[in-house]
């Protein structure tokens, strides 16, 4: 049982919030993913550039609680030019170097420099249809319907295979895990709990 400012879930389902409605458990540890939860995680995201900030995020936040990420996204915002991706590409060494004396985001080098290598790869995409249509038209034709927090996979077959496609194309800090954590909160993929009020909720 874990319980949370009177809120209360038994064995991994949902928690039913002081507003009476019903959430994934992570979403009750504090107001900030409890708003994510509600308003981000798991709708619909289209286009280069909001893709080209979700994977950087994601990479960002290998080994790292998405906690951590999310609370220093303006920060990452700011430091990576919004995440435009020709911007980004175009960062000299000396670029990434100042990036790595800032205080308010993640400073590992390997996932800095990795950001500027994704961008390149972002653009080379172009040609062949772009990162939006290569990463939806890999879109699974089904979602896993989890009752309780243990029937949500980390990762999946077709994880597996974005991944590998991804890295195949020069992408850089991207594995099945957080393939599939892309794919959660951009909503390729519908992982709230059956019992979630943002159950099938994808669009709107």
């Amino acid at each position: 049982m874990i319980e949370s400012g009177g809120q209360t879930s038994v064995h991994g389902q949902v928690i039913v919030g002081d507003d009476g409605l019903a959430r994934c458990p992570w979403a009750a540890t504090s107001p900030m993913l409890s708003d994510y939860h509600d308003h981000e995680w798991g709708r619909v995201v289209r286009g280069e550039q909001a893709l080209f900030e979700r994977i950087s995020l994601e990479g960002f936040q290998a080994g790292l609680s998405w906690a951590i990420v999310l609370a220093k996204r303006e920060a990452f915002r700011d430091a990576f030019a919004g995440f435009d991706p020709d911007v980004v590409a175009a960062f000299t060494d000396a670029d990434l170097e100042a990036l790595l004396r800032r205080g308010d985001i993640i400073r590992n080098r390997a996932k800095i420099h990795a950001a500027r290598t994704n961008a390149s790869a972002v653009i080379e995409l172009r040609a062949s249809g772009g990162l939006d249509q290569f990463i939806w038209s890999r879109q699974p034709d089904t979602s896993p319907a989890p009752h309780h927090t243990g029937d949500v996979p980390t990762r999946t077959a077709d994880s597996e295979a974005l991944a590998r496609d991804l890295k195949r194309h020069g992408f850089r800090f991207i594995g099945p895990t957080s393939a599939f954590a892309l794919c959660e909160a951009i909503g390729m993929v519908d992982t709230h709990l059956l019992d979630c009020h943002r159950r099938g909720r994808r669009v709107g």
